[in-house]
């Protein structure tokens, strides 16, 4: 597990991006915006197989600015790939954190396993470790550190959306009455038009000669994407992240376990993102459980044909075999073998957010993600689409650290939890309900006014 060294009291040095911070010290992060400022606490939690995990809570110290009397629901922030909640919240004037508590919401940087300072184990880790592990726990953590409040809101960006989709749709039990609502920022469950789809020949190569083992070097890590930053098509398309912001961020690279690449790769091909052999097996002895359970009757140490022969008539027989052969097609459902395939599952609210420059994730990527999330409610938001002439494209970073990523970006996510928390969903689906209802109402009392006049016809003419 990853070592951990004792704060020295300084709070500067204890917040470092890329330093370990003592999992007690509760240090205050202090902002120069104004005398508000919201306080950071530090949390660790364990996952269920003993990975313990790090968030950072941002308790904000001004009330609401929103017009709701509920409780404000808080807010997950889930990192991408080879990073920490860094991006986040990487200066004091380009914050996403900030902006949430500026509207008065409570928010939780989490840091899966390997990253920032939750630990880092020695084997590693795949991408099932992050939505079957990792994702679950910071859920319900945070779910139980608001005893009054029973859902929350989660954010991702890239790996960060892509890992809180795929647990909507596969965890069991279902996370999804836990979730108020789903912001994924540069997510997509396909990326076969992307800029990675040139690293497609490499992927089965790597497979033979990746283990269990392998985690890529820090410095490697830190090297290959630093290097990628120096390309403006694939990290920041507009050159809006200026070099401090982006020193800092290169400070909080992590390095990256080669099994979650090797999964991730399964996204270039055709059909996206696969569901690994693992997961489909375990899937496989569930279904068969269920099975088992749900015959018409259980046979004990009888075979099925001593249970045939008590039926009274053959042809009671036959159906009785024909009807155990339709149930258990009923209830042992097909292996889907990408998550693409049970997008339909998810019902939660879900805001899309793509850069009209991004080259890693295009809009075209996250549109067909969209599109197959099952829920009534989903907004798609293009970002710099419009302002293009003014220089406002957005790349894949660019979405957090762009000069103005705030009123492009931040505005209206903001405005989503907003939204949501205010009850205006609520109101709406109870007004439909109503209007429903209405309708039916309406076409019962043409159908009786139909009937009477077909009685008062049959009598006028003696019938």
């Amino acid at each position: 597990m990853r070592r951990r060294h004792v704060s020295n009291g300084n709070d500067q040095d204890d917040l470092d991006l890329s330093a370990s911070v003592h999992a007690e010290s509760l240090p205050t992060r202090k902002y120069s915006f104004d005398s508000n400022e919201p306080l950071l606490t530090l949390h660790q939690t364990l996952t269920p197989d003993g990975v313990s995990l790090t968030l950072k809570q941002y308790v904000p110290r001004v009330s609401s600015t929103t017009s709701t009397k509920t409780p404000l629901v808080p807010i997950i922030l889930a990192h991408g790939l080879a990073g920490n909640s860094c991006p986040f919240d990487v200066t004091k004037t380009r914050s996403l954190a900030y902006s949430l508590c500026e509207a008065g919401y409570t928010v939780w940087l989490s840091n899966m396993r390997g990253s920032g300072t939750s630990d880092r184990p020695s084997k590693a880790w795949t991408l099932d470790d992050y939505i079957y592990q990792d994702v679950p726990t910071i859920v319900h953590f945070v779910r139980n550190a608001h005893g009054d409040i029973p859902q929350v809101h989660y954010l991702g960006h890239s790996l960060g959306g892509i890992c809180i989709l795929c647990a909507l749709a596969d965890v069991t039990p279902s996370l999804q009455p836990y979730i108020k609502s789903v912001i994924t920022i540069a997510s997509s469950l396909e990326y076969n038009q992307s800029v990675w789809r040139f690293l497609a020949p490499l992927v089965p190569l790597a497979r033979m000669i990746t283990s269990d083992k392998a985690i890529s070097p820090e410095a490697a890590t830190t090297f290959a994407l630093s290097f990628l930053s120096l390309v403006p098509s694939v990290v920041s398309t507009a050159k809006k992240i200026d070099k401090d912001t982006l020193a800092s961020y290169q400070k909080s690279l992590e390095p990256v376990s080669l099994p979650v690449i090797m999964q991730l790769g399964t996204s270039i091909e055709a059909g996206g993102l696969a569901i690994s052999p693992r997961r489909m097996e375990e899937q496989k002895h569930q279904s068969e459980g269920v099975l088992m359970k749900n015959r018409l009757r259980p046979t004990h140490s009888r075979s099925s044909d001593d249970w045939f022969e008590e039926e009274k008539e053959e042809g009671e027989d036959e159906g009785r075999r024909e009807v155990v052969g339709q149930r258990e097609e009923e209830i042992k459902p097909k292996a889907a073998a990408r998550f693409l395939d049970i997008m339909h599952k998810i019902q939660t609210p879900i805001l899309a957010i793509a850069g009209n420059n991004d080259v890693q994730c295009g809009e075209e990527a996250v549109l067909r993600t969209l599109d197959a999330v099952g829920s009534a409610r989903k907004r798609y938001v293009l970002v710099g689409g419009v302002q293009e002439e003014e220089g406002r494209t957005y790349g894949h970073l660019d979405l957090l650290l762009g000069e103005r990523a705030k009123e492009d970006v931040f505005c209206h996510i903001v405005s989503w939890v907003q939204e949501a928390d205010s009850g205006v969903w609520e109101r709406r689906v109870k007004r439909e309900k109503e209007e429903e209802g209405e309708e039916e109402e309406e076409e019962e009392e043409v159908v009786e006014v139909d009937e009477r006049r077909f009685s008062e016809s049959c009598r006028s003419i003696g019938l």
